[in-house]
This record gives structure tokens, C-alpha cells and sequence, in this order.
């Protein structure tokens, strides 16, 4: 892959180019393949289980039901149907193995996926101008003040 550094902003935009347009070659471009290949694989197994399951199912649920429970290998792929809106948050926990309380996860109903959607992508950018924001000094606080206030009226 280049140097070039990819913001969140470009992540949620999907402005990040293919491994066919960043040079991969060789074994990092079969081994980017099979990872993706993999990933949409494991992402299908979740979406099917979870639909099998009108109560929901936790992460070490699906691992014990998809044989994925020592590995955790199902937890990656959980995490991107959430941030692609497919999987939400019940609201409910149940208890792990451990002991533990863990998140409920469903399928978000096919009307509310892109609000899902917006709603994440809200959340992850609001977190990353808080924490790129708590790395600035003060003076470095009123130039960005000032660069907002000289966006007003732009769209």
C-alpha cells in the first residue's frame, strides 16, 4: 500500500481505494482476497444465524453456533455488519460463560438499515474531532474555531 493516509472520513465515504488500485501484488494481494473473501463468508454465516434467532444472540453465542468461539474469529465481522447498519444493538445483555453481561445483537430491520447507518458513521466522527480536538493546544483551539467560523454558509 502507498504512504498515503486514509482518514475516517474517507473510510465511511468509501473513498479508500481497491487493492486493485493501490499496488498490492503477489501474496498480499491473494492474501487480501482471501481475507475479504473470508470476511463476507463469516458476515453471511452471522446474518443467518441471527435470523434463525428472534431473541437475538451475543457475540459468544454466535461463536459457540458458527464453531468460531475459541478463535473469536466472528467478532471482526459482527463489528463491520454494525457499522454497515445490518446488525444493531438490542438494548438487552445476557450473561457469558464468564459471567460477564454482553450485548444482544439483531438484525436491523430492512427500513431503518440506512438511518443505522447514519447514525454510526455520526458517532465514530463525532469521536474522532473529540479526540483530535483534545490533542490540540488552546491556540491551535481558536485557529480551528476560526476556520469554522469562516465555513458558515458553505454546504
Amino acid at each position: 500500500m502507498s504512504d498515503q493516509q486514509y482518514n475516517l472520513l474517507d473510510m465511511l465515504t468509501g473513498r479508500i481505494p481497491s487493492a486493485q488500485t493501490t499496488g498490492y501484488k503477489g501474496t498480499s494481494r491473494t492474501a487480501w482476497e482471501t481475507a475479504q473473501t473470508k470476511g463476507a463468508e463469516m458476515k453471511r454465516r452471522i446474518m443467518r444465524h441471527l435470523d434463525s434467532r428472534p431473541d437475538g444472540a451475543t457475540d459468544e453465542e454466535i461463536g459457540d453456533a458458527l464453531g468460531t468461539a475459541e478463535t473469536r474469529s466472528n467478532r471482526p465481522a459482527r463489528l463491520e455488519l454494525r457499522n454497515e447498519g445490518y446488525v444493531r444493538d438490542t438494548g438487552r445483555r445476557r450473561k457469558t460463560t464468564s459471567g460477564s453481561q454482553a450485548i444482544v445483537w439483531e438484525i436491523t430491520p430492512d427500513d431503518e438499515v440506512d438511518s443505522q447507518k447514519d447514525s454510526l458513521a455520526l458517532m465514530m466522527l463525532r469521536k474522532e474531532v473529540k479526540e483530535r480536538l483534545s490533542a490540540l493546544g488552546w491556540s491551535d483551539l481558536r485557529r480551528v474555531a476560526a476556520l469554522i467560523d469562516g465555513l458558515e454558509g458553505v454546504r
